[in-house]
């Protein structure tokens, strides 16, 4: 070993006593295939060389090695009369000796989970942390590194050879949260994340938990003391089955927009993504999930094409919904009789156009009022008899197709009760056709 090693350590031993850990890991980056304890005691056990190779005794070196706790200097110590004391490691402050207790806590803990891959981090008292970087720069230190980054490593080789898990540094499944603060171990599972489209095959369903607006989900009068406005919710109906199969504490929906309660989602669905939070079993069988939901909320919902998602398509699959088509069929009611030049009327005037639309009066309480511009790309109008109409509409999304029929007040142009000068209700909305 390099002569210059030896004798930067032994200054750094002559002012403070460091554990074979503390020691080694100043000098890690100059070599591997040995963990920062063998290197630290390994340069003790050259420096001690010295003391054995010496026609005289160094009482200095024996004394800077005895109370670092190196064992054979404690020996020689003893042996030869040269009192001493051994101090506590200055900059770990004994925690080095811990670390194999409080990785076999975390193997305890992980055992609850079901889980693939995971990613170690530590969190240390901010004294050490000062200490670390105040002895770096009083020996100018450029081949050491950081304690975390030695205790990250020691704690996952340890996870990774009793539980048979894999290291992943770029989308792990469980963080090992090393609390040095406390001596503690936190286990957070990343949230998982399924990807999937459904299709809403009855009405009256909302996307998401609605909850009375009177009492907010403690239940009241208003709510027939359900604490929500509508009995069912595509959130629930999935996040429940999920919560159990997960054993998870909380669920979210993410969706690329969503349809009015009354509004069926039919054809290829509306993709969406269902968030768990907390859970423990993250291996599912997405196939045999599938099969599960799809038995168990038949006749109201139908999903497929489940997958593991990103964190990243959470916010693309909501963004993307405003601009992506979007196809609809609607059953519209319109007071004054309608004829083929009408028909051809509507179509003329809508097919290729960007509707200005004001937020619609019905969700002003939700939504902030502004103007949107949205286009209709095409449309064809189907007379049932003279005040029905089954309307097809390929539109952008976030347009709101039920009062681009009536025209909302105005607030809506062009609309098709503009176009007609007559009232035009949607009886029955359908989306038919999301844009992937």
């Amino acid at each position: 070993m390099d002569e210059s090693i030896l004798n930067t350590a032994f200054k750094i031993l002559k002012k403070y006593s460091l554990c074979d850990s503390c020691l080694g890991r100043q000098f890690a980056l100059l070599g591997s295939h040995m963990t920062n304890e063998e290197r630290g005691k390994a340069i003790k056990t050259l420096l001690f060389m010295r003391i054995i190779r010496g026609e005289e005794i160094d009482e200095e070196l024996v004394k800077v090695l005895a109370r670092s706790n190196f064992k054979p200097a404690i020996d020689y110590a003893i042996a030869n009369s040269i009192n001493f004391s051994v101090k506590r490691c200055y900059l770990c402050e004994g925690i080095m000796d811990e670390i194999n207790t409080l990785a076999m806590k975390a193997i305890t803990k992980l055992r609850e989970y079901e889980f693939n891959t995971f990613i170690v981090g530590c969190i240390l008292p901010a004294v050490i942390l000062s200490k670390e970087d105040k002895l770096r720069m009083e020996f100018d230190l450029k081949y050491a590194e950081s304690m975390k980054r030695e205790i990250n490593r020691e704690v996952g080789k340890l996870i990774q050879e009793k539980l048979g898990k894999k290291v992943d540094f770029k989308d792990p499944e469980i963080l090992v949260l090393v609390d040095l603060s406390k001596r503690d171990i936190v286990i957070s599972p990343r949230p998982l994340l399924i990807y999937g489209r459904y299709r809403k095959l009855a009405r009256w369903i909302s996307q998401s938990l609605w909850l009375c607006k009177y009492c907010r989900g403690k239940g009241c009068n208003e709510c027939n003391w359900k604490g929500k406005k509508y009995e069912l919710s595509i959130q629930e109906l999935l996040g429940s089955i999920l919560l159990k199969k997960t054993k998870g504490t909380k669920f979210i929906i993410h969706a690329a927009g969503r349809e009015d309660v009354d509004v069926r989602t039919l054809g290829n669905g509306r993709p969406f993504i269902m968030e768990i939070k907390d859970p423990k079993v993250i291996n599912i069988d997405l196939k045999e999930l599938e099969k599960e939901l799809n038995f168990k909320l038949r006749g109201l919902l139908e999903v497929f094409n489940l997958r593991r998602a990103r964190r990243e398509e959470v916010a693309l699959i909501k963004s993307l919904s405003e601009v992506r088509k979007k196809v609809y069929r609607a059953l519209v009611f319109v007071k004054d009789e309608i004829d083929e030049e009408k028909v051809r009327k509507i179509e003329e005037n809508l097919r290729n156009r960007v509707i200005r639309q004001r937020t619609p009066i019905r969700v002003l309480s939700r939504r902030p009022d502004k103007i949107r511009l949205k286009k209709v790309y095409s449309i064809k109008v189907i007379p049932l008899n003279k005040h029905l109409l089954k309307v097809e509409i390929v539109a952008q999304g976030g347009l709101y197709i039920k009062e681009l029929i009536s025209g909302d007040e105005g607030r809506t142009n062009p609309s098709i009760a503009g176009i007609l000068g007559t009232t035009a209700r949607c009886l029955r909305l359908d989306v038919i056709d999301v844009e992937e």
